[in-house]
C-alpha cells in the first residue's frame, strides 16, 4: 500500500509542477491585448453595442488568475451614447475551481463608475438585451464572489414612462461573500436626487445578508440612515433597524425546478404565501420639518411574524406634530399581541389615544375596539369601534362620544361605517354673550361608505343640532382632484343664536340722529370670502324657516356651486327662492375672487313684499312702507362694506301699493309753504321717523354707478297730490341730493284744509339734502311765491275770459231775440 501512496503523491506532485511551469510559460508569453479586437468585435455582434479598451489589459495567472483594466466603456444598444463608464477595474479569480467547474470571484473592484439606465415609454429597459440568457450548454456552473467594491460610482435612473429621474452620486458599496446560502454584509453610502416622489439627500446602509433560492433568505441588524428632504419635508433625519427573515418560496405546481412533493404541497395550499415575511426587533426613528411643523416619529415593532401562521407581538408607535408650545398633536397607537393565520386574525387591544393644543383648543381622546381580519381576503370587521374626545375650547368644556361598526374590503376597495351614532357637546359660537348657553348639544346617526376604486365617498346623516333637526346626504367624488357633494335639509334654524354679537337693530328715535362720519377703511374691518370658493363642491339647501340677520324667511330653497380657481375662485347660489314678509323671493347670487379682488353680482326678484317690516328687521327702521314688488340686478366688488357701497353699479326697479315715505308729512311742508308764503327766505327742516307721506301708489327705479343711484322716473300718487322727482342717492357718502316736486291734485274738493284747496295745480319744489341719518329738506319760497302769483294771474286771466265770453253770449241772445 505504501508504495501506491508513494507514487500518487509523486504523480500529484509532478501535475502540480507541471501546471505552473504552464502558468509560468503563459504569464512570460501570453498577451491579452492581442485579443482585444476579438473581444471588442464579439460584443458588437452578439449585443450590438461599442465596447472601448483604450488602457492596457494586465493579466497574471499565479497565484491567482487576476485581470486588471484600465479606463473602458459600454455603448448603448445600435447607438454611441454611453451606458457605462468605468475608470479603472479589477478582477481576481481562484484558479483550483475553475478545474472543479466552480467559478471563485475572490475580488471584483470598480472604481470611477457612471452607469446610466433609462427606461422607455414601452416599457423596455437598456438592460433587457444584456439579461437575455445565452443557450444553455447542460453544464452547472458553480458562482461564488468573494467581495464586491464600488468606489466614486454615479448611477442615473430614467423612466419615460412614469417621467421619474433618479441619481446616486458618489456611491461607496463593498459586500462579503456573494453566495447561495453564505452569510454576508453590505455596507453602502451615497448621494440621491430623485423626482417623483422628490428627494434630496444622503444614505448610509449597514446590514448581514443571506440569501438562497429555495432556502430562508435574511437582513440581519439592518442600520439604514437618511437625512435630507422629501416631498414636502425638509430637513429629515431618519433611521431604521431590525431584523428581516423571507421563508423559502417554492415553485409553482410544474414549474422547472419544483420537486413531486413541493409541487403536490403547493397544490394542497401549504406552500408560502408570496407575502410571507418575519419582522423582529424592527425600530424606527424620523423628524422633519414641513413648514413651520416639527414632525417626528417614533415605532417599535418586537415580532411581526407571517408565515404559515401570524404573530403579532405588542407594537407601539408614537407621532408629534409640533408649531410651538400652543399648537401640537400627539399620537400613541399600540396593540396587543394576535396571533391567527391566514383566513382569520384578531386584534383584540387596539388603542389610539391623541392629545390636540391649538390657540383656545385643548383636547384629548381615544379610539379602541377589537378588529377581526381575514388576511387573505383582505378583509377587516369591528363590531364596535368607540371614540371618546374630551376638552375645553376658550375655557368651554367640549366632549364628544362615538360609536360604528366597521366593514373593509381592500380587494373590492369599499370601507362602510354602518349604524354610526355620535354625541358631542360642543362650545355656542355665542357663549360670550351675556345670557347665551355655554355650550351646544348635537346628536348625529347615519351611514357612510366608500368605494376606493372608483374614489367616491357618501354618508346619509341625519342630527338633531341645538333647536334644529337636520337631515345630510355628502359626498366625494375623486381624491386627488375632489368633488364634494352636499345635499342638507333643516326644519327651522336660527342663525342669529350663534352670532357672538347678537345686537338687534336699534329702534327709531323720534328726534333726529346727528350726522357722523363714515367708518374710514382703518376702522372697518375686512370681509375675505376667498374661503368660501377653495372647494370643488356641488350641492344644495332646503330650510323651512330661517332666521338670519334678524330677516325671517320660510321655505327656502337654493342650489350651490364653487369652483376654486387660480389664487380665488367663483361660488354660484342659483335657483335661490323663499317665502318672506307676505311674499316671494327668487333670484340668485354669484360671487367671484380673483386674488385680493372680490365681485358679487346679484339678481333678485321680490313680488307681493311687505317692505316696512323687511326694513325695520333689516335696518331697525322703515323708511319705506307699502305692499309691492322690488326688481334687483346689481354687481359691486371689494373687501369692506364700505368699497360694496362705493363700486355699487346696476339697476333696481319698485312698484308699491297703499303705503307710505317715512320721515316726511309732505301734506304738512305744503300747508307750512301756504302760511309762509311771500316770506323773504326758504322754508327748511328736518327728516323725523314719526312722520311719514301716505301714498296709494309709489313707482320708480335707480340706476346705480360707482355707488351713486340715479333716479329720473319718480311717480308717487296720493289723493293730494301727485309727485315726480330726480336726484341722485349716494351709498358710498351715505347722503342723498333729491329734488321732489309735488303738485297738489286740480280736482281736490275740501280735501286737506284750506293750504292745500288755496295750491291746487301748483308744484311745490322740495329739495331733500344730506346725510341719511339726518336728511333736510327745504322749499324755495320766493320761487314759489312767483309760482303761485304767476297762477293767480293766469286765473285772473281765466276769470276775465270766462266773464267776457258769458257776457258776450247774453248779447248774442239780445241781438238775435234768443
Amino acid at each position: 500500500m505504501k508504495p501506491v501512496v508513494k507514487y500518487l503523491a509523486l504523480g500529484l506532485g509532478g501535475v502540480l509542477l507541471l501546471l505552473l511551469a504552464l502558468g509560468a510559460w503563459l504569464a512570460a508569453t501570453f498577451n491579452p491585448n492581442d485579443y482585444k479586437p476579438e473581444i471588442i468585435a464579439m460584443v458588437q455582434q452578439k449585443k450590438q453595442r461599442t465596447l472601448v479598451i483604450p488602457g492596457e489589459i494586465k493579466l497574471k495567472f499565479l497565484p491567482r488568475i487576476s485581470v486588471e483594466l484600465g479606463a473602458f466603456s459600454l455603448s448603448e444598444r445600435n447607438s454611441q451614447n454611453e451606458f457605462l463608464a468605468v475608470q479603472q477595474a479589477n478582477l481576481a479569480l481562484e484558479f483550483w475551481p475553475l478545474l472543479q467547474k466552480q467559478l471563485v470571484v475572490d475580488k471584483l473592484a470598480f472604481d470611477g463608475v457612471r452607469l446610466h439606465l433609462k427606461r422607455d415609454k414601452n416599457g423596455q429597459t437598456n438592460l433587457d438585451d444584456l439579461l437575455e440568457k445565452e443557450p444553455d450548454s447542460g453544464q452547472k456552473l458553480r458562482f461564488e464572489i468573494a467581495g464586491v467594491q464600488l468606489r466614486n460610482a454615479d448611477i442615473l435612473w430614467q423612466d419615460a414612462q412614469s417621467g421619474q429621474r433618479a441619481e446616486l452620486k458618489g456611491l461607496e458599496l463593498k459586500t462579503g461573500p456573494i453566495a447561495e446560502g453564505v452569510a454576508s454584509k453590505v455596507e453602502a453610502a451615497a448621494q440621491i436626487a430623485a423626482t417623483q416622489p422628490k428627494v434630496q439627500g444622503k444614505f448610509q446602509l449597514n446590514t448581514g445578508f443571506r440569501f438562497a433560492p429555495g432556502q430562508e433568505s435574511s437582513l440581519q441588524k439592518l442600520q439604514f440612515q437618511y437625512e435630507g428632504d422629501a416631498l414636502e419635508y425638509k430637513q429629515i433625519k431618519a433611521s431604521l433597524s431590525g431584523d428581516v427573515k423571507l421563508p423559502p418560496q417554492t415553485p409553482p405546481p410544474g414549474a422547472a425546478g419544483a420537486s413531486a412533493p413541493a409541487s403536490a404541497a403547493a397544490s394542497a395550499g401549504a406552500a408560502a404565501s408570496p407575502l410571507a415575511f418575519s419582522i423582529s426587533d424592527f425600530k424606527l426613528d424620523a423628524q422633519a420639518m414641513q413648514g413651520a411643523q416639527k414632525l417626528q416619529a417614533q415605532i417599535s415593532l418586537p415580532l411581526l411574524d407571517w408565515q404559515d401562521k401570524f404573530k403579532l407581538e405588542k407594537m407601539q408607535a408614537k407621532f408629534s406634530l409640533q408649531q410651538s408650545a400652543a399648537h401640537s398633536l400627539e399620537v400613541d397607537l399600540q396593540s396587543g399581541a394576535a396571533q391567527g393565520d391566514a383566513k382569520q386574525v384578531r386584534l383584540g387591544q387596539l388603542s389610539l389615544q391623541f392629545n390636540l393644543k391649538q390657540e383656545g383648543l385643548q383636547a384629548k381622546g381615544r379610539l379602541q375596539g377589537a378588529l377581526d381580519l381575514q388576511p387573505e381576503k383582505l378583509q377587516a370587521r369591528s363590531q364596535d369601534l368607540h371614540l371618546q374626545v374630551e376638552g375645553e375650547a376658550s375655557g368651554t368644556p367640549l366632549a364628544l362620544d362615538l360609536h360604528t361598526p366597521l366593514q373593509a374590503d381592500l380587494q373590492q376597495g369599499r370601507i362602510k361605517l354602518a349604524a354610526l351614532k355620535a354625541q358631542a357637546r360642543l362650545p355656542h359660537p355665542a357663549a360670550a354673550r351675556a345670557g347665551a348657553p355655554k355650550n351646544l348639544e348635537l346628536a348625529l346617526n347615519g351611514d357612510v361608505e366608500a368605494d376606493l376604486k372608483r374614489e367616491q365617498l357618501d354618508a346619509r346623516m341625519q342630527s338633531r343640532f341645538d333647536e334644529s333637526n337636520l337631515q345630510l346626504k355628502l359626498g366625494m367624488r375623486g381624491f386627488k382632484q375632489a368633488l364634494y357633494l352636499a345635499d342638507i335639509n333643516i326644519d327651522k334654524i336660527d342663525a342669529d343664536r350663534y352670532r357672538a354679537n347678537a345686537e338687534k337693530p336699534a329702534a327709531p328715535s323720534a328726534s333726529p340722529t346727528p350726522a357722523t362720519a363714515p367708518a374710514t377703511p382703518a376702522q372697518e374691518p375686512e370681509i375675505a370670502l376667498k374661503a368660501l370658493t377653495g372647494m370643488n363642491l356641488e350641492g344644495s339647501l332646503q330650510v323651512g324657516s330661517l332666521h338670519l340677520s334678524n330677516l325671517k324667511m320660510q321655505n327656502l330653497g337654493l342650489k350651490l356651486k364653487t369652483r376654486p380657481g387660480k389664487d380665488g375662485g367663483r361660488l354660484e347660489l342659483s335657483n335661490l327662492q323663499a317665502q318672506l314678509y307676505g311674499g316671494k323671493l327668487d333670484g340668485s347670487l354669484a360671487l367671484l375672487v380673483q386674488g385680493k379682488t372680490q365681485q358679487l353680482q346679484l339678481k333678485q326678484n321680490l313680488s307681493g313684499i311687505n317692505i316696512a317690516p323687511l326694513l325695520k328687521d333689516l335696518q331697525g327702521k322703515a323708511a319705506l312702507e307699502g305692499r309691492g314688488n322690488v326688481q334687483l340686478d346689481l354687481q359691486t366688488e371689494g373687501t369692506r362694506l364700505s368699497s360694496w357701497r362705493r363700486n355699487l353699479q346696476g339697476g333696481m326697479k319698485m312698484n308699491l301699493q297703499d303705503g307710505a315715505l317715512v320721515g316726511f308729512n309732505l301734506a304738512q311742508i305744503i300747508r307750512n309753504a301756504k302760511s309762509a308764503l311771500g316770506a323773504a327766505e326758504s322754508k327748511t327742516g328736518t327728516s323725523s321717523q314719526l312722520e311719514k307721506t301716505d301714498f296709494s301708489e309709489l313707482a320708480g327705479s335707480l340706476q346705480f354707478k360707482q355707488g351713486v343711484g340715479h333716479n329720473e322716473d319718480l311717480s308717487l300718487k296720493s289723493p293730494l297730490f301727485r309727485v315726480a322727482g330726480s336726484g341722485d342717492i349716494d351709498l358710498g357718502a351715505e347722503k342723498l341730493d333729491y329734488l321732489v316736486k309735488p303738485t297738489v291734485v286740480a280736482s281736490l274738493q275740501g280735501q286737506g284744509g284750506p293750504e292745500l284747496q288755496a295750491l291746487k295745480g301748483l308744484t311745490i319744489p322740495v329739495r331733500l339734502s344730506g346725510p341719511f341719518t339726518a336728511i333736510q329738506w327745504k322749499i324755495d319760497m320766493a320761487a314759489l311765491a312767483k309760482e303761485a302769483a304767476g297762477q293767480k294771474v293766469q286765473e285772473k286771466k281765466e276769470e276775465v275770459k270766462k266773464n267776457l265770453q258769458d257776457k258776450l253770449k247774453d248779447g248774442l241772445k239780445g241781438l238775435f231775440g234768443k
